[in-house]
């Protein structure tokens, strides 16, 4: 895979940043964050025990998040037009 190593992602002092299509690595960190849809979310739920969800004030054809969990809000922020929402996962349906 390619990637602009030159976007900010990449020019974080002391970030370490690793894209692999396993999971494996999971288990060797206690922070991590990952981004992605429905599909990675109910991949990665067995790791998780904090989520924080990003919610903007716009829903656009072909963005759909699909994942039937349960979480339980802990705090919320709001950052302009966006709400952060800190959560823990009770569950989720992986089927």
């Amino acid at each position: 895979k390619t990637f602009d190593l030159e976007i900010p992602l990449f020019n974080v002092k002391n970030r370490k940043v690793v894209i692999d299509d396993s999971l494996d690595l999971l288990s060797e960190y206690k922070f991590i964050m990952i981004e992605g849809g429905g599909t990675l979310f109910k991949a990665v739920a067995p790791h998780v025990d904090w989520v924080l969800s990003y919610v903007a004030p716009s829903l656009r054809v072909g963005h759909v998040f699909e994942a039937d969990a349960d979480l339980s809000y802990l705090h919320q922020q709001k950052i302009d037009d966006d709400i952060l929402l800190w959560s823990t996962l009770k569950s989720i349906q992986t089927i």
